[in-house]
């Protein structure tokens, strides 16, 4: 799934759900393939998408292989009204 326009302030939040996953949820970008149940993958995840100048992130896509956890994130994103592709 991709998440668009994912505001900054709602990245602690993000990281929250990631924490209550059961399994391995994956950041992936052109750059990076980094498994989020890491604390150093989040560490240096966070860094990077606050890096960029704007007041969101425009698009990442998250992999997460538990149904469970796919709904965790979604739930997330339907209540933050933060849009997202199911792809």
């Amino acid at each position: 799934m991709k998440l668009v326009n994912l505001p900054k302030e709602k990245l602690d939040a993000f990281f929250e759900v990631i924490k209550k996953c059961k399994g391995n949820v994956y950041l992936i970008s052109p750059d990076m393939h980094i498994n989020l149940k890491s604390n150093l993958a989040h560490y240096i995840s966070f860094a990077s998408l606050c890096s960029a100048s704007a007041e969101e992130i425009e698009k990442i896509e998250i992999v997460a292989h538990e149904r469970e956890d796919v709904d965790l994130l979604i739930n997330f994103m339907m209540e933050g009204m933060i849009s997202w592709l199911d792809i």
